[in-house]
This record gives structure tokens, C-alpha cells and sequence, in this order.
């Protein structure tokens, strides 16, 4: 009989290889690779089904001289439900160029930031700007042409809203609408989580895939 999901696992312990004991699932993964608790790759792998991927819910609004772009706003962050800056756009992309930490005209605007070499650290840069006195971060980056999504924060504390929008109208805020008003709205409403059996089998050095799988 399976166990069941979410908070039990199966050891695969038998001598068979396909069958074993019914296991709680632990607090942490990192159990899942002891070899004490663990001895089979099988058992290992389902183990790592109780862990859960977890991700905001919630919306952002960017609007700048009267026009509205897309954006994401940052996840994974300790950050207020609500949160919102309404004040002229000003580049701050020095802030990811050769270590810079001062931009002028950056204390209490809207603080555009175009890491052209995606090398830069949410965390990182939140820090920088909120030094400086931003009201706001808009970001983006030329992966975000592809996919916006925001990415994770680091689960650190961040005091102003950090959105990131596409670089095409990253370029079109740089040639235009600087010293434009904007506004930057982000409210995070709740949370969702799934189990991994329901997002998918993970994998690793110690967890290996299975034939005609990949990591």
C-alpha cells in the first residue's frame, strides 16, 4: 500500500528493492541523505517528496507618465502586505556597475536599474538602494525578456517595493520617461504551497534519476 503524501514517506528498506516501512517525513531534508535513517537511493528519492515548494500570492502595478507596463513583484521576501512609492523615475543602474554605492537624484524617487550582466543579487541591491533613499526599485534584467518573473529575495527584509519589469520597456523608460512620475504598487496577499510529488521528482548528487530521466 502507498504511503501517505506529504507526511510519509516509504524507506524501501526490503530486501526486494520495491517495497519497505512507511516513514514520517522528516523536519528537514537534509535527513532524506543521512545513511543512518536512509539506505536506499529509491527510499531517498521518495523522502524528498515531503519537502514543499511554497510561493507568493499577490500582484504589482508600475505605471509611469500616465502609461502602465507589466511587472512582477520580488518573491520569497520579509517585506510589508502592502506596499507603494509615487514619485518621478530616476536611472540607478550605476547601482550594479563597478560597485557604485551613490546615484544621483536617487532619495525618494522611483529607482530604475538595468543590470545589463544579470550578475547582481536581489538582496544586494535592495541594500544599496534603500541606503541611497529610494522609494522604490523597478529592475530588470535581459533574462526578463524571456520570463519576468521576479525571482526569490533571499527571505531577507526589504522596506521598499522591488518590482522588475521586461527590458524592452526598460529601454523605453531610459530613452523617454525619466523624471517622469510613477508609481510602483505591490501587494502580497497570501501564499500557496505544493508538495513535490505534485511539482515533480527532485534531484541531485546523492539522489540520482532514474533511467530515461534527467536532472
Amino acid at each position: 500500500h502507498p504511503c501517505t503524501l506529504a507526511s510519509h514517506f516509504c524507506d524501501f528498506s526490503n530486501s526486494d528493492g520495491n517495497s519497505g516501512i512507511c516513514q514520517e517525513c522528516p523536519t528537514t531534508m537534509d535527513a532524506c541523505y543521512d545513511d543512518g535513517l536512509i539506505l536506499s537511493e529509491k527510499g531517498r528519492r521518495d523522502c524528498t517528496k515531503c519537502q514543499q515548494f511554497c510561493y507568493d500570492l499577490g500582484y504589482s502595478e508600475f505605471i509611469v507618465g500616465g502609461k502602465e507596463f507589466e511587472s512582477d513583484y520580488i518573491h520569497f521576501a520579509i517585506q510589508d502586505s502592502f506596499q507603494y512609492g509615487s514619485r518621478p523615475i530616476v536611472d540607478c543602474s550605476n547601482l550594479v556597475i563597478n560597485g557604485e554605492e551613490k546615484c544621483k537624484g536617487a532619495k525618494g524617487s522611483i529607482c530604475y536599474v538595468d543590470d545589463f550582466t544579470s550578475q547582481v543579487l536581489y538582496w544586494q541591491l535592495s541594500n544599496k538602494a534603500e541606503a541611497v533613499g529610494c522609494a522604490a526599485i523597478v529592475f530588470t534584467a535581459p533574462y526578463q525578456d524571456v520570463w519576468l518573473g521576479c525571482g526569490t529575495h533571499g527571505f531577507s527584509d526589504i522596506e521598499i517595493p522591488f518590482i522588475c519589469i521586461h527590458p524592452k520597456d526598460g529601454k523605453s523608460i531610459q530613452d523617454n520617461l525619466l523624471g517622469q512620475n510613477s508609481s510602483v504598487e505591490v501587494e502580497v496577499t497570501g501564499q500557496a504551497c505544493l508538495n513535490y510529488h505534485e511539482w515533480g521528482d527532485q534531484c541531485s548528487e546523492l539522489v540520482t534519476c532514474g533511467e530515461g530521466e534527467f536532472c
